[in-house]
């Protein structure tokens, strides 16, 4: 019965302290920076902005330059994408370990209820043993 107590209590402990690590982990998941923007190509350079863009080497390093901001925003769309599907997934990691949690909170107020253990206001665990009067272990 002493070995159930204490392994009731560990996993408890061990249930806390994994769900502290995975928040901590999806915090720093949110917390991480943008990506760099990529730098702006050699030929991609400003066009005139005082002539119109009649002449077709304008025109086309125009459309160059459309064509690399569309690439670049598809490469960000992806990218967010797959952020938002990490934090979702993340999300629901969290959301699972919190029913965890609530678990094995419930089995340590039931074990308190029931005067197998008392948790100290230091948040030290004392298991009763069988005929002791509050005697502990710690």
């Amino acid at each position: 019965m002493n070995q159930l107590k204490a392994l009731l209590t560990a996993s408890a402990i061990t249930a806390l302290v994994a769900c502290a690590m995975l928040a901590i982990g999806v915090n720093a998941a949110r917390n991480m920076p943008a990506p760099a923007a990529a730098p702006v190509s050699a030929n991609a350079s400003v066009v005139n902005t005082n002539s119109s863009a009649s002449n077709p080497a304008e025109i086309q390093q125009l459309r160059d330059l459309v064509n690399q901001y569309q690439t670049r925003e598809q490469q960000y769309q992806q990218q967010l994408n797959d952020l938002n599907q990490q934090l979702d997934q993340a999300s629901q990691q969290l959301q699972q370990a919190n029913q965890e949690v609530d678990q094995y909170n419930q089995v340590m107020q039931a074990l308190q209820r029931y005067g197998l253990i008392q948790v100290t206001a230091d948040g030290r665990i004392r298991i009763r043993r069988g005929g002791d009067d509050g005697g502990s272990d710690e």
